[in-house]
Order: C-alpha cells, then structure tokens, then sequence
C-alpha cells in the first residue's frame, strides 16, 4: 500500500510516497487580491548525469526553483535514522529504485562497501580514468610479451608507460581481465 508523507524541508504544498512517487496537494492559496484553489497533481523528476532521480519545484518565491534527491526524501519521511547516518543507500543497487524497502541509511564508508561488494563500480580497464591503455593495446602488449627477443622496457617505450606497468600485465596483477 502506497503511504505519503509530507516531505522534509520543502513546501507544505508537497508530498512523497513510499513508493518514491511525488505530488503536489490541493491547497488554498491567497495571493493579493484573489484567493487561488490549485488541484494537487503528479510532480515529474528528472535522471541526473550519475543516475538518481531528482525533482525541481518552485520555492514559492518568484522564478526561484528548489531541487531535492528522490531517495533521499522518501529515507527523511519513513526511516527512523537514529544513529544519523549521512547517506542513503539503494540496496538492490538501482537508483531509480526509490521505494522505501530498498532504502537505507549507511555511512559513506558503509556505501562504499555495497558498491564494491555488489559490483556496482566498474574501474578496471579503460572504465578507469587513469588509464594509459586501450584493452586493444594490452591485446598486443599480451602478444608482444610472448616473444623472447622484444624487452619488457621496448614495449613500454612504445606505449609510453613504465616499464612496471608492462611487467604487471605479463604476470596478470594489472588488466588480468584481458586474454
């Protein structure tokens, strides 16, 4: 069963469900010189860059707008957090999954831990931003290592990377998910 509950530190005029859902309610508002009856409706979120959903109202202040993470006020309004834990976790690992039983209040390290656990963070290979290597270059490098006349150091120059990153490709300590 879908529960709302008002959500924390916006306007009265909003609500969010248990379900991750949100909605404006029908209210009465008074402006200078009529009296205003606005119907509740569905309020739309957007997908942010790294894949939570957010939602954007206005403030009620002219032209200013307010934005908030989906997940984290549906945590505010239904879970107790009495060991004030920063963050909120997605325990299923998808974050457009906003329903209160996949949520959770963690500490980052908690989160991090998940992540790693749950495979959620890809940084081997060329997912990782410090890469000098394609996974075509450590294809070749594999093939060039297998011949006994061509050093370690001449593979590395040829790349431009240390002559330790070459060895530690042929013993498989770095990009060991190649073959």
């Amino acid at each position: 069963m879908e529960i709302w509950a008002k959500i924390k530190g916006q306007s009265e005029g909003l609500e969010i469900s248990s379900f991750g859902n949100l909605k404006s309610i029908d209210r009465k508002v008074i402006t200078s010189n009529r009296t205003l009856f606005l119907k509740g409706k569905p309020l739309k979120t957007y997908l942010t860059k790294k894949g939570y959903l957010k939602a954007r109202v206005a403030t009620g202040k002219k032209e200013q707008l307010s934005s908030f993470f989906v997940h984290r006020a549906v945590a505010e309004a239904f879970i107790p957090n009495p060991e004030n834990k920063p963050q909120v976790n997605h325990i299923n690992g998808i974050k457009t999954d906003n329903r209160v039983e996949n949520l959770e209040w963690v500490t980052s390290k908690e989160n991090i831990v998940h992540g790693h656990k749950n495979l959620l963070y890809n940084f081997m290979g060329e997912n990782n931003n410090q890469s000098k290597l394609k996974e075509t270059d450590v294809k070749e490098i594999k093939k060039l290592l297998q011949n006994p006349k061509i050093k370690g150091v001449n593979i590395a120059a040829k790349y431009n990377v240390s002559k330790y990153l070459i060895s530690s490709i042929k013993t498989e300590k770095a990009w060991k998910h190649i073959k």
